[in-house]
């Protein structure tokens, strides 16, 4: 008899999917739903397990993950209305010298099949991506309070940029294996589409506020680009995997994934600031001449338009370097453990690794998984996953769904994200 590894995986590979790390949420959050990916799906994350697919499969799905760095979800969530300085004060009372927020959705569907025996698969996906960072609390504190609080004090920050994108793949993948059939290879191409962006990149600034209120005196530089309507953008990307799968207990993986760009065809707003602003004085304002309303109009300027632009901006996707490993525990459990780490500035990890371990026991035709895990933007997070398979011959039904981040309904406060996602599969043959 297979042992519990085996079995789960010879499953979960009829449907497309791996026993790992999941598909959807890791491509956005890096933290995903371990154990298993979306059904289908995972053969997009881990391209290697392409090769002991059913002979062909249909499947979809659907995501969404939002990760906060350092508030808690549940403190942002509970928000409403006008702000009173309490929920200001209290939300300020959270931030520290990085703070971060990650939203990425999307769904996918896509199938597989053999030509001969190469076997090939083609999905499509459409996926949205929200990225914010500042690097000091004053940041926010300007807009929830105003600068008047900070009259006399000098705030600087350096570490600021926002990406709003979304955007289509269609690709293309395929598969093969050494060591009789032992390391198998997984290697996906993709064409992505672009068809919403909106980014500010190196923003910077310095602000000082007179202590008596009369004077500001503001230095910054930001880079901005704006898709016009009925643009989008062009790009590539690959995701290619390794699976090790001996005869014994254990199995391993790694991949990369998401390795990609978009160019995007719109204006690029580049805009250096650097003035001392007195005011102006309202009598002064029907005066021949209007020479302070002048003032007021060239500071204006400044602010609101760049003082250059050009045509053609890039951005990469937030690709994702994994590994995991897992060992069987007798016939009807297994636990596997693991380490992810993003790439780029829009990374899902930010610049701490998730390392995660998980405990996998078959229930029936049901396989159920708890998880828990640390680092990445949403720090300590507890998970639950499960996947059940109904088989009649060479025919396989899939259904699958998964809790990321449950943290912060076990222990309130706690917990800095939420990811859920779910999908099917139909597969046939060996």
């Amino acid at each position: 008899m297979m042992n519990l590894t085996k079995r789960i995986c010879a499953q979960l590979l009829s449907a497309g999917i791996c026993l790992g790390l999941s598909a959807g949420l890791q491509a956005q959050t890096g933290t995903g739903a371990l154990i298993f990916g979306t059904p289908g799906a995972g053969l997009r994350y881990q391209p290697a397990l392409l090769h002991a697919a059913g002979a062909y499969g249909i499947w979809t799905s659907g995501m969404y993950a939002a990760a906060l760095q350092p508030v808690p979800l549940g403190e942002l969530l509970s928000l409403e209305g006008v702000l009173e300085t309490a929920d200001k004060d209290r939300l300020m009372g959270y931030l520290g010298g990085e703070n971060r927020l990650h939203i990425g959705q999307g769904w996918s569907a896509g199938g597989w099949g053999r030509i001969g025996r190469v076997p090939l698969s083609l999905d499509f996906s459409r996926m949205q991506l929200t990225s914010l960072r500042f690097g000091a609390p004053h940041t926010l504190g300007l807009v929830l309070y105003g600068n008047a609080r900070y009259a006399g004090q000098t705030l600087e920050d350096a570490e600021m940029h926002l990406l709003r994108q979304a955007w289509n793949e269609i690709a293309a993948g395929t598969a093969g294996a050494a060591d009789s059939g032992r390391l198998a290879w997984g290697l996906r191409a993709k064409v992505l589409i672009g068809t919403q962006a909106d980014s500010w990149e190196s923003v910077s600034y310095s602000l000082l506020t007179a202590a008596d209120g009369r004077q500001i005196d503001l230095r910054g530089a930001y880079t901005r680009f704006r898709l016009p309507e009925g643009q989008g953008g062009t790009g590539a990307g690959i995701d290619a995997g390794l699976h090790w799968n001996p005869d014994g207990p254990w199995q391993a993986g790694i991949s990369a994934t998401d390795l990609g760009f978009i160019r995007w065809r719109g204006t690029v707003y580049d805009n250096e600031v650097d003035l001392s602003y007195a005011g102006f004085d309202a009598a002064e304002l029907f005066a021949d001449g209007f020479p302070d309303g002048e003032e007021l109009s060239d500071t204006l300027r400044m602010l609101l338009y760049p003082d250059s632009m050009a045509g053609g901006y890039r951005t990469v996707l937030p690709g994702l370097v994994q590994a995991q490993i897992g060992y069987e525990l007798g016939e009807r459990a297994a636990v596997q453990a693991g380490i992810i780490q993003g790439l780029g500035r829009y990374s899902a990890t930010g610049a701490r690794p998730v390392v995660w371990a998980a405990y996998v026991r078959q229930l029936g035709p049901v396989q159920l998984a708890a998880h828990a895990g640390a680092g990445g933007i949403d720090g300590l997070r507890l998970g639950l996953a499960g996947q059940g398979n109904i088989r009649i011959g060479a025919y396989g039904l899939t259904w699958f769904a998964s809790a990321d981040q449950v943290l912060g309904g076990v222990l309130p406060g706690r917990g800095r994200g939420l990811a859920v996602q779910g999908g099917i599969a139909f597969a046939a043959g060996k």
